[in-house]
């Protein structure tokens, strides 16, 4: 995957959803640039677009965000969450703990 896609994809799971304008900040590229990678992402099923909350007079804006599927993406810190160099435990405490 392209790294400002992958970019896109931590972006949108650390803030939940993000304006055009708010991505294209983020990568430090045009709207247009953006656009193109969140069409991308879109197209792999990867991101969704629906109308952002209003934000008064102007044209409404589309905020992005992951779908289900993008969750592969990111690796489950539940099953990773042990000791360096133990193996995960059935046990209700922690080994190190008795």
């Amino acid at each position: 995957m392209d790294h400002k896609r992958a970019a896109i994809l931590a972006f949108l799971k650390t803030r939940g959803q993000a304006t055009l304008g708010e991505v294209a900040s983020h990568l430090e590229v045009s709207k247009q640039g953006a656009l193109r990678h969140l069409e991308a992402l879109e197209a792999a099923g990867l991101a969704t677009m629906a109308p952002a909350a209003p934000h008064g007079p102007g044209r409404p804006e589309n905020a992005y965000r992951l779908t289900a599927a993008a969750g592969e993406h990111f690796p489950d810190k539940r099953e990773s969450a042990s000791w360096p160099g133990s193996q995960p435990s059935t046990d209700t405490w922690p080994r190190w703990w008795s």
